[in-house]
């Protein structure tokens, strides 16, 4: 009996270790923040790709533009694929509601406080 309880709750634990999951970063993120086209290449594929469930309330199109060198005109009519303004924060239309029916009652998170938290590394994997 002892050996048939030590085996559950050996299982278990080794299920409990694996669903916290999240933690483990895979590959290196190798970013050069000073490489103007990177930065750019990685905008325009974060606002093709990402934003459709990933927000960056904390973040304003104005500033990345001014980041990527970019002007008005360059920054919304090249990477803005909404009606948003210049000003605007980067936010999503999908609402959390929306985001926990699609995902199966996960939200999608918004990537400038994932970010800071996890760093590129995390992020790239």
């Amino acid at each position: 009996m002892k050996k048939i309880v030590f085996i559950l709750i050996s299982m278990m634990a080794t299920s409990w270790v694996s669903a916290a999951g999240g933690g483990a970063v895979g590959e290196k993120a190798h970013t050069n923040i000073r490489s103007v086209d990177s930065l750019r290449s990685g905008a325009k594929t974060f606002m093709n790709y990402c934003m459709g469930c990933h927000s960056m309330d904390y973040q304003r199109y104005n500033r990345v533009a001014e980041d990527l060198g970019l002007n008005e005109d360059e920054m919304m009519n090249g990477l803005v694929l909404t009606d948003a303004k210049f000003t605007d924060k980067m936010t999503i239309a999908m609402t959390s509601e929306q985001s926990s029916a699609w995902f199966n009652k996960a939200v999608a998170p918004d990537l400038t406080v994932i970010a800071k938290a996890r760093g590129v590394d995390w992020l790239f994997n």
